[in-house]
């Protein structure tokens, strides 16, 4: 399994495409394909890196983040990959914040994590605990 930091080492494939064939998604507009970007996991969204060189980087300006804490083999790099997307996105609306995550680490960053996104004025909030059935206690503000 390729995990979400992988992604950025994974060498391109080389076209198979005939020279006379144009690369269509290649040629989508950048607002098209972040639309398509956030009907999709962020895991997913970072393997698409290696489709072609400028998408390289154009995942890290989607205003969108679902991370599951499972697709990660330390609890510190999730950490720092939500705490990441925030920090890119202070200044702008975020359209989806969906993070699944293990409240037996550190469970007062969840609550940080929310009123940061409430502060970007996020659109669509799912916070779930893969340990926990119950709801996590929200800021009356939300």
């Amino acid at each position: 399994m390729l995990t979400f930091m992988d992604a950025a080492r994974v060498k391109p494939a080389l076209s198979t495409n005939p020279p006379s064939e144009v690369d269509r998604l290649s040629s989508l507009p950048d607002c098209l394909i972040f639309q398509i970007f956030l009907n999709l996991m962020t895991k997913d969204v970072v393997q698409t890196s290696a489709l072609s060189t400028r998408w390289t980087t154009l995942w890290k300006d989607v205003h969108g983040l679902d991370l599951d804490t499972e697709y990660f083999n330390i609890h510190e790099a999730f950490v720092s990959c939500v705490d990441n997307f925030l920090e890119r996105n202070r200044g702008s609306s975020i359209h989806l914040f969906k993070v699944t995550y293990d409240s037996s680490n550190k469970p007062d960053l969840v609550n940080r994590w929310v009123d940061t996104a409430v502060r970007l004025k996020v659109e669509h909030l799912d916070v779930s605990d893969i340990l926990s059935a119950q709801d996590i206690m929200m800021n009356p503000t939300v």
